[in-house]
């Protein structure tokens, strides 16, 4: 089985939650305790970015500062590239040079479920041009779970500096795979206010 470094954001202010949805319990679980579980048959590595250092410290995760706090998603896209690259370099001694193909595995702490079969099925399209493979069911892409190569890191960071933050237009200029949906597919796919969560925690999800 191939196995390749996960990241999980946990950078958002959970305003419409009320509290942090991270630690969010299902099924007697943090919600981001339960990803970190759910993906390590096919994660190389876990790490969750957020706001600061060590936040999730206490859940036994691994927690790296978001170098940009409160530009979102793509600041901690930044973030996770740059802790793999250097990650890397600290293992070789030589920047640029790593074990990985240079992608990453990126989800985000309010989902309900990651299934390794997923990720081995975003991972077996990769080799192409595409340097982002994620999911699309109904006409709506999933940039979360999604595969991103470290290529990208420089259009990132213009991205950043302009504040153009938004994922799906990183996706849409970029070389990208579009993968149907797996059938197993969650109805409630992320948690965004505590009614999702009651609604996952009856087996919606």
């Amino acid at each position: 089985m191939n196995r390749l470094p996960v990241y999980i954001l946990a950078g958002g202010r959970s305003s419409r939650f009320g509290s942090d949805k991270a630690r969010a319990l299902l099924d007697g679980e943090a919600l981001i305790v339960r990803l970190a579980r759910q993906a390590a048959p096919v994660a190389a590595g876990i790490a969750v970015v957020a706001d600061a250092a060590d936040r999730y410290a206490d859940l036994g995760l691994r927690t790296i500062a978001d170098r940009r706090p409160g530009l979102g998603p793509l600041a901690g896209l930044e973030a996770a590239m740059l802790d793999l690259i250097e990650s890397c370099a600290a293992r070789t001694g030589k920047r640029g040079e790593c074990p990985f193909p240079g992608w990453l595995a990126l989800l985000t702490c309010d989902m309900t479920r990651i299934e390794p079969a997923w990720i081995e099925q975003l991972l077996a399209a990769a080799g192409g041009r595409a340097r982002i493979i994620c999911f699309r069911d109904a006409g709506r892409r999933h940039p979360f779970p999604g595969l991103y190569h470290v290529d990208l890191l420089a259009p990132i960071q213009r991205r950043l500096n302009d504040r153009s933050l938004a994922a799906q237009e990183l996706i849409g200029a970029s070389e990208h795979l579009d993968l149907p949906a797996p059938s197993d597919w969650p109805q409630i796919a992320q948690v965004n206010t505590p009614d999702d969560l009651r609604r996952a925690a009856r087996g919606l999800c």
